[in-house]
């Protein structure tokens, strides 16, 4: 019996085969037609708010479907990292155009392109850089 609990009481943390750089998954908007470098606003795709209340915290222990939606895109960012897969990239531009069109992007326009692309920050001595690891144009016709 107790050779059955025991990993429920003191489980094994070997899934952690690696630990890399996690990534952020970034939206801009920019024209339509605008040329593929014209310079954007990068902003976090649902970043975690600064502070929340203990009720807050305690509520989202039972019910969070939007942060458990944003960690799974985050999944899908790390294994499309791994290695391409056009499934996990269909299914990240799908989410992204769906919470654009849903209006879940503060201050996207419909008529606006739609830049989402994967940052990776890596260290690079003493310091930390940023890395675009991935990145695609939605159209604003594609939308539709």
């Amino acid at each position: 019996m107790l050779q059955r609990l025991w990993p429920v009481l003191l489980p094994s943390w070997r899934f952690f085969d690696t630990i890399g750089p996690a990534p952020r998954l970034e939206w801009a908007c920019s024209p339509p037609g605008a040329a593929a470098d014209a310079p954007v606003r990068w902003q976090e795709f649902r970043p975690l708010p600064e502070r929340r209340s203990f009720a807050g915290v305690l509520a989202s222990l039972v019910w969070a479907p939007r942060r458990n939606e944003t960690l799974f895109l985050l999944g899908c960012a790390e294994h499309l990292l791994e290695g391409h897969s056009a499934a996990l990239e269909t299914r990240l531009v799908a989410a992204m155009r769906d919470a654009w069109l849903a209006g879940d992007l503060p201050g996207a326009a419909r008529g606006d392109d739609l830049h989402v692309r994967i940052v990776v920050t890596q260290r690079d001595g003493e310091s930390l850089r940023e890395h675009q690891a991935w990145r695609r144009l939605i159209s604003a016709g594609a939308a539709t």
